[in-house]
């Protein structure tokens, strides 16, 4: 018996190491790292790779989009791919890639391991489906072959408003949550994804999603405004009264820049945002003043609490002469034009606040007034409101018009009035100008000044 026992031991080991062969290596359930460690993975390398798609309508547009990103990033080098030459990258290297399922092969393939699902009419993550075509999805997610490696996806709707969003430079560093959804560049929900324990694979919290697109709704209508309200539900009576201000800061521009009752239905009726706090307009936006506008976009947004409104109609004021200027390609101008006219601007008004800078010896130059990135916004813009307030006043709207619009092409002259002689001062302002008229050039036309040249006139 004791024999028998022994080779019934030795004919179960053998089995059971047969079994084994025939079952090949043992797998091993590879642990997801936590959020930290994810980022750590990106930062460590300080490099990825943006994976485009290089086929279709788009392939030009993100090869050029990619291009200037590689140009861009300081901090982070930006290797572009296109898709078609994907097989070639390091396998450790941190991923991105980039269009719609259908553009880009590789981000087809591992679709069904991601948190979002593509549907006929739109994507869905946390069980809310979104259909319309300018809305783009970023987000940041272990590789599903390799849970190591970092991965970020920039999907959507569309190719173009993918490569729309790509080109306003919406950077990973700017998510307020793991996954965020933008339309036309604005933010319009953001969320998290959740580790149940250590190790464990990612999934979405459910409960944690911010949605500004859901808590958004109309509060007023008429014929000047549409108003959109992002909040809790604000006081009617606020509401109106806010509105009403508006309106007659808006008849004021109207009538100072001489836009006549028949032809001001081309700007109305204005479409407002308000949010409940600045915190929620800044993270939609990326914009922290209290009443904001950007060229091309069709609504002003504004803060809207009892501590603290937007309702200097600086935005409101930006987005009339802009359309009424046609364009206003110095943002510095742009910028100052809502200023101009402001309702106390900073409180105390623009010309208070230029007063106060020039009576510091905090006047600057005019090439610091007009080149962006010079001088910081709340010192040029006011000093520069004035200069434009100079022109409307003592030169009429249509002059502002053409100043905004193209810049001005006429005479100049210098109002001498710093403590440096005159005598020594005035040759080197007018030889300045002179130097810039040339490097300028001349006028396009005749037509487009006085008499087709430039003239520097003297002291006043």
């Amino acid at each position: 018996m004791h024999r028998l026992g022994q080779l019934l031991f030795i004919f179960l080991i053998a089995s059971f190491g047969f079994l084994a062969l025939q079952a090949g290596p043992p797998q091993v359930n590879r642990s997801w790292p936590d959020k930290g460690e994810l980022s750590r993975s990106l930062w460590q390398r300080r490099e990825i790779a943006y994976v485009y798609p290089d086929q279709g309508d788009m392939a030009a547009t993100y090869r050029k989009l990619f291009e200037g990103q590689a140009q861009r990033r300081r901090y982070l080098k930006i290797q572009p791919v296109p898709a078609s030459r994907a097989s070639g990258i390091d396998p450790g290297l941190p991923l991105c890639l980039v269009g719609t399922p259908a553009s880009n092969p590789l981000l087809a393939e591992i679709m069904r391991d991601l948190p979002v699902a593509f549907q006929k009419n739109g994507f869905r993550i946390n069980n809310h489906t979104y259909k319309n075509t300018d809305q783009v999805l970023q987000f940041e997610w272990p590789h599903p072959l390799n849970p190591d490696r970092y991965l970020q996806v920039i999907t959507g709707n569309s190719d173009r408003a993918i490569a729309a969003f790509i080109e306003r430079r919406i950077s990973r560093w700017r998510l307020p949550g793991d996954y965020s959804i933008f339309q036309q560049g604005k933010l319009i929900v953001y969320g998290f994804f959740s580790q149940p324990q250590p190790g464990a694979a990612w999934t979405v919290a459910a409960g944690r999603e911010q949605s500004f697109l859901r808590n958004r709704r109309s509060v007023y209508s008429d014929a000047f405004f549409s108003v959109d309200y992002i909040g809790k539900n604000p006081p009617a009576t606020e509401i109106k009264r806010f509105i009403e201000k508006q309106k007659s800061f808006l008849q004021q521009q109207f009538s100072q820049i001489d836009i006549a009752e028949k032809d001001r239905g081309e700007f109305l009726p204005i479409r407002l945002v308000l949010y409940e706090t600045a915190e929620s307009k800044t993270l939609v936006t990326r914009n922290s003043r209290f009443s904001s506008w950007q060229p091309g976009e069709q609504e002003i947004h504004l803060v809207f609490s009892d501590l603290l409104r937007g309702d200097d109609f600086t935005g409101i004021a930006e987005y009339v002469a802009w359309k009424w200027a046609g364009e206003i390609p110095n943002p510095l101008m742009r910028r100052a034009a809502g200023v101009l006219f402001s309702n106390n601007w900073a409180a105390d008004g623009y010309i208070i606040w230029a007063g106060r800078l020039f009576a510091n010896g905090d006047f600057l130059t005019f090439p610091e007034l007009f080149e962006h990135g010079r001088a910081c916004y709340y010192v040029a813009s006011p000093q520069l409101a004035t200069y434009l307030q100079f022109v409307l006043f003592h030169d009429g709207s249509g002059s502002l018009r053409a100043l905004l619009r193209a810049g001005y092409d006429g005479y100049v002259s210098i109002e001498y009035e710093v403590p440096v002689d005159y005598a020594v001062g005035i040759p080197h302002d007018v030889a300045y100008l002179r130097a810039l008229l040339e490097k300028i050039g001349p006028p396009k036309s005749a037509s487009d000044s006085c008499n087709g040249a430039h003239r520097v006139g003297g002291a006043r």
